[in-house]
């Protein structure tokens, strides 16, 4: 069964003293919002209809333990490595390392899909303080077409379209942590497109690091998009560049 990854962050830096952070990351939440085709029932079979209680529990379990793993973000994803994407070298140069991710958040982009998504990211929300979260576009999540062919009766992204519930686009957008997207003529759906199919995250770890950036691109990634998203990183480049510029070097230990 797909379940939690949770990782476990400390800091190289001789000058931090903070105890380690954690990041969980959710992957491939499709199976658990899949209630419009069942598709899980091909690879299990369980005594229940959907698998949303599972969903929901994670995330119960995630503010549950917030504090004692001092949990700093829930990320929804699939992870893919940076040279899988066809365009991976407008990126690859960028500095500091920038994780690239793809996700499948609903199974066939059905509306009581993304409603079950929305209710799971409402116990993160409720959290205090909330805990903060990114979602991540996949296949799934869009371009979906009816077939009727077994087993998986339809087509994915077959086009850019996506029935995403606007509730779960003003909740992303809301997070502090979100800092812009870059709005798609291609994608219909105004709540889709103007809000977090191509969007970036600044996420807070630790006092002594600097705020991680996330970056999330839409499924197959337009050269558009990821140039879009190379300038949006450059400035937060040159900082970094600066900063370590700045900070006087430390002497060498004695044996």
């Amino acid at each position: 069964m797909i379940g939690l990854v949770v990782a476990v962050l400390t800091s190289s830096s001789p000058r931090a003293r903070e105890r380690p952070f954690t990041l969980v990351v959710m992957p491939d939440v499709q199976y658990y919002t899949d209630l419009r085709h069942k598709l899980f029932r091909l690879y299990w079979d369980p005594p229940t209809d959907n698998l949303t209680h599972i969903y929901t529990q994670q995330l119960q379990w995630v503010v549950s333990t917030r504090h004692r793993l001092n949990t700093r973000a829930v990320i929804l994803m699939v992870a893919h490595a940076l040279t899988h994407h066809a365009h991976a070298h407008a990126l690859a140069h960028l500095a500091p390392p920038i994780p690239l991710a793809q996700g499948d958040l609903t199974q066939a982009d059905a509306p009581e899909e993304w409603a079950a998504l929305r209710t799971g990211l409402r116990y993160l929300e409720a959290a205090r303080p909330p805990v903060p979260y990114c979602l991540l576009q996949g296949d799934h999540d869009l371009g979906y077409e009816y077939t009727g062919e077994y087993p998986f009766m339809f087509r994915k992204a077959a086009h850019r379209r996506s029935q995403v519930d606007g509730g779960v686009a003003s909740a992303v957008t809301a997070q502090p942590h979100w800092r812009g997207a870059f709005a798609s003529a291609h994608q219909v759906s105004s709540s889709w497109a103007s809000s977090w199919a191509n969007s970036w995250y600044e996420l807070t770890t630790n006092s002594s690091l600097a705020p991680m950036l996330v970056l999330c691109l839409e499924c197959r990634p337009r050269r558009r998009c990821q140039s879009r998203r190379a300038s949006s990183a450059a400035p937060r480049r040159a900082a970094s560049r600066s900063s370590r510029a700045a900070r006087p070097r430390q002497a060498p230990r004695a044996p």
